[in-house]
């Protein structure tokens, strides 16, 4: 098992994101968590390239 390990994640509200750190820090799973944004995304969706920017977190 890796000593150190990173984990990244998006979700769709600043909130959902703010509680997930809190919850991930409070439980002693993370010692550390990043909350950045807004985040753009490039995707492909129904065959064409698309580009988003979010309004929440990483």
């Amino acid at each position: 098992m890796a000593e150190y390990l990173t984990v990244l994640t998006t979700t769709d509200a600043l909130d959902k994101a703010e509680a997930l750190a809190s919850s991930a820090v409070e439980a002693t799973v993370a010692v550390c968590a990043q909350i950045g944004g807004p985040i753009t995304s490039v995707y492909r969706w129904e065959g064409a390239v698309q580009t988003d920017q979010g309004a929440g977190a990483v």
